[in-house]
């Protein structure tokens, strides 16, 4: 005789969902497809989930703002109030990254009252009888470091389909060198601000990387160092931030691009590449890079 799974673990009649803040869940250019992503997620088949749990839901990056772009930045779509514009089929695309979410309330139905569900608790999940709410925004921090456990963030990616980041190996050898050692000193600088910043203490940290040559792997390294260390990261390009007219508006970009996450993540590496084309030396009479690396300096102050 076969049995249900609701006669051993519990089936929620609520499930409270909310946000975890980082670059890509507070991207209003992805918001559309990650929800979709989401919602897919509960209704492709049932789930088991527990109070607390981290939700991982993959998407592509450039497909949604392609989407966003196609659909939506006309102004005639969902974000001025209207009905969305968005075809009723959206495509999986390939996912290079991860919006997650995490359980933060709900509960289930016992001789006919509804029970507050309590951590650690299991419970299923079933799209057509869970009433599910989206809400709100977390900034926790995801456990997944070598030190919390077995399971790391790359592993988690891997097992999502990501594309796979090299691992930079921090092993000393017998003569007592280290392998990447330029890596090992970015990771304890990152780690220290951390348990800084943890205390309470605000310590604002800056790196500069640099190189003799282009494409050595900067950008490789510290991908793999924030993945790591569980860091959220938020990738800007000098030179699409650079505008011509105005070191003013140069300056509102970088401001609009970055102040929502450092605002709400609990930890941020804010990485600018190609920053030289935001500082770097014009004619005397023209002023206006000069006044920028300025502005710039101030700004990173901050």
């Amino acid at each position: 005789m076969k049995q249900k799974f609701e006669n051993f673990i519990p089936l929620a009649k609520e499930v409270v969902i909310a946000r975890v803040a980082c670059p890509i869940t507070l991207d209003r250019t992805l918001q559309h497809l990650f929800l979709s992503n989401l919602k897919s997620h509960f209704e492709n088949r049932h789930r088991i989930v527990s109070l607390g749990q981290f939700i991982p839901i993959p998407i592509d990056t450039y497909l949604a703002r392609s989407l966003f772009t196609t659909y939506e930045s006309s102004g005639s779509g969902a974000g001025n109030g209207s009905k969305s514009n968005l075809p009723p089929i959206i495509p999986q695309g390939k996912p290079d990254d991860i919006a997650w979410f995490k359980i933060t309330g709900g509960s289930i139905e016992v001789d006919g009252k509804p029970l507050q569900l309590y951590p650690g608790q299991q419970f299923m999940i079933d799209s057509t009888k869970t009433r599910m709410i989206q809400s709100g925004v977390v900034n926790d921090i995801l456990p997944f470091t070598a030190t919390n456990g077995e399971i790391t963030l790359n592993q988690v990616q891997q097992y999502l389909g990501l594309p796979e980041i090299f691992e930079f190996p921090n092993h000393v050898t017998n003569s007592g060198e280290c392998s990447f050692t330029y890596a090992r000193q970015l990771r304890k600088i990152l780690l220290t601000s951390s348990k800084v910043r943890s205390k309470g203490l605000r310590l604002p940290t800056t790196i500069l990387l640099t190189s003799l040559s282009r494409c050595v792997g900067k950008s490789t390294l510290v991908r793999s160092i924030s993945t790591e260390t569980c860091t959220n990261l938020l990738e800007l390009d000098g030179f699409e931030l650079f505008n011509q007219a105005s070191a003013s508006k140069t300056i509102g970009t970088i401001r609009g691009k970055v102040d929502g996450a450092v605002q709400q993540c609990g930890n941020l590496i804010l990485y600018l590449k190609h920053i030289d084309a935001l500082t770097k030396k014009v004619d005397p009479q023209q002023q206006q890079k000069e006044t920028l690396s300025l502005k710039l300096a101030d700004l990173i102050d901050e």
